[in-house]
C-alpha cells in the first residue's frame, strides 16, 4: 500500500504539478496575450497620435510654406518693380546725360564760334592797330628825319655863322695885331 500510496502521491503530485504548470502556462499565455493586446493598443494609439502629429506638422508646414511662398512672391514682385524703376531711372539719367552732353557740345560749339569770331575781330583790330601804329611810327620817323634834317640844316647854318664870326674875329684879331 505504501507503494500504492506513494505511487498515488507521485501520480497526484505529478498531475497537480502538470495541472499547476498548465494553469500557470495558461495564465502566462493569457497575460502575454493581454499584455500583447495592451501593447498593440498603445502602439495603435501612438501610431494614431504620430499620424495626427504628422498631419498637424504637415498642415503647419504647408501653411508656413504658403506664407513663405507668398512672401517670396511679394519680394520677387517688389524686386521686379524696383528693378524696372531703377532701370527707368538709369534710362532717364542716361537720357539726361546724353541731353546734357548734347547741350554742352552745342554751348561749346557756340562759345567756340563766338570765341573764334572774337579772336578774328581781335586779330583784325590788332592788324588795324598795327597798321595804324606802323603809320604813326612811319610819320614819327619822317617827322624825326625832317627834324634831324632841320637840326642839321640849323647846325650847318649855325656852323656857317660860327665860321663867319670866326673869320670876322680872325680878321679883327689880325687887324688888331697889324695895328699894334
Amino acid at each position: 500500500m505504501r507503494e500504492w500510496i506513494g505511487g498515488m502521491v507521485k501520480k497526484i503530485t505529478l498531475e497537480t504539478i502538470y495541472k499547476l504548470i498548465e494553469e500557470r502556462t495558461q495564465w502566462i499565455v493569457e497575460k502575454q496575450e493581454k499584455d500583447k493586446q495592451e501593447l498593440l493598443e498603445q502602439i495603435h494609439r501612438l501610431e494614431e497620435r504620430q499620424e495626427k502629429d504628422k498631419q498637424e506638422l504637415l498642415k503647419v508646414f504647408q501653411e508656413n510654406k504658403e506664407e513663405l511662398l507668398g512672401q517670396i512672391h511679394r519680394l520677387e514682385e517688389k524686386q521686379e518693380k524696383d528693378k524696372h524703376e531703377l532701370l527707368g531711372q538709369i534710362r532717364r539719367l542716361e537720357e539726361k546725360q546724353e541731353n546734357d552732353k548734347q547741350e554742352l557740345l552745342r554751348v561749346v560749339k557756340e562759345n567756340k564760334e563766338e570765341l573764334l569770331g572774337q579772336i578774328h575781330r581781335l586779330e583784325e583790330k590788332q592788324e588795324k592797330d598795327k597798321q595804324e601804329l606802323l603809320g604813326q611810327i612811319h610819320r614819327l620817323e619822317e617827322r624825326q628825319e625832317r627834324f634831324q634834317d632841320e637840326v642839321r640844316a640849323e647846325f650847318r647854318h649855325i656852323n656857317q655863322r660860327i665860321d663867319m664870326i670866326m673869320e670876322m674875329l680872325l680878321t679883327i684879331a689880325s687887324n688888331l695885331r697889324k695895328e699894334e
